[in-house]
């Protein structure tokens, strides 16, 4: 992943909004498009319906489809805040400068050439940086529209979800990238695991568990033991964040394990 911008200062400024990512835990915004170029949109918008649909719900993340296909809104958004996701399909994506885009915000275009950077027949995802996002992804030489070159939504979004950096989530989410760049803050994570001892309760808050697998909450006087099983079989329901408490008193050393 290239740390690119039209400027130095763009570049100072990308590699600060990661670090202002670190493990922030998010609730969104994601929103994604289905535009009237069907050509560059249409390879994509079955995906986008679906990481809305999975990710959309209580203690998830809040997303949106959006399908002006038939021309009846604009293609875009503007004026938006809290943006964290913003897929779309253009050549060329107005306003993208009228929002405000979170710390270790995701956002990309598929078209031809927006990984040629300095190019001027179509937007470049340096766009996406000088606007405020965090990393983006663009294609320097002709894929036609084949959506295995371009970045897949739902991949995306759960490998961020899951705690993965901003360049593991791009990298997993593009099955064919070999004519592709990714340009952003590569160690960008927004999600993970926050915890905090408070009034004798411990509390945990994190995206990394994964559905299906039961975990245990340990504690013990230091890394190599011994250890009090304090919660078992905790589980997480799908694409949601999981809150664990303990009110057992303060031990040194917490890890959560897999059973």
């Amino acid at each position: 992943m290239m740390l690119a911008g039209y400027s130095p200062q763009h570049v100072v400024s990308l590699i600060d909004r990661g670090a202002l990512a670190q493990q922030i835990l998010p609730t969104g915004d994601g929103y994604f498009i289905r535009t009237t170029d069907a050509r560059r949109s249409d390879p994509r918008y079955a995906d986008f319906r679906a990481v809305v649909s999975q990710w959309n719900h209580q203690n998830g993340l809040k997303m949106a489809f959006v399908d002006n296909s038939a021309g009846t809104r604009r293609d875009y958004i503007q004026n938006t805040p809290h943006v964290l996701f913003y897929e779309t399909g253009l050549e060329q994506v107005p306003a993208i400068n009228t929002n405000q885009y979170a710390p270790g915000a995701l956002a990309d275009h598929l078209t031809s050439f927006g990984g040629d950077l300095l190019a001027s027949s179509q937007m470049s995802s340096l766009d996406w940086i000088r606007a405020g996002a965090t990393a983006s992804y663009g294609t320097v030489t002709e894929p036609t529209a084949n959506p295995f070159k371009f970045p897949q939504a739902t991949v995306l979004v759960s490998q961020y979800f899951y705690g993965n950096t901003a360049l593991e989530a791009y990298n997993k989410s593009v099955l064919v990238p070999y004519q592709g760049v990714f340009v952003g803050e590569p160690l960008a994570r927004p999600f993970g695991t926050q915890a905090s001892f408070t009034h004798g309760v411990l509390s945990i808050k994190t995206s990394v568990l994964r559905q299906g697998t039961p975990y245990s909450l340990i504690a013990g006087r230091s890394c190599s033991g011994p250890f009090t099983t304090l919660k078992p079989d905790i589980s997480s329901s799908p694409n949601s964040y999981t809150t664990i408490t303990d009110s057992t008193g303060f031990h040194p050393y917490y890890e959560l394990i897999e059973n």
